[in-house]
């Protein structure tokens, strides 16, 4: 989800099922999203299977969600 920093509006959200591609999905939403959005910065945090291992190969904070 991508979210507008003043009023934390969303102005993305996608869903998809990773079926043990979690590396491969978040690469496809990433590009997704800058295309979408080329001239924006963003902060990145990841949740979720697999989380940690993503989190750490692109420097971004990983947070439990349980």
């Amino acid at each position: 989800m991508a979210l507008q920093p003043d009023t934390k509006k969303a102005v993305f959200s996608k869903y998809e099922r990773h079926n043990a591609a979690q590396s491969e999905r978040v690469q496809g939403l990433l590009k997704e999203i800058f295309l979408r959005f080329p001239k924006e910065t963003f902060r990145i945090a990841v949740c979720g299977s697999g989380g940690r291992i993503i989190a750490e190969t692109i420097h971004a904070p990983y947070i439990q969600e349980v």
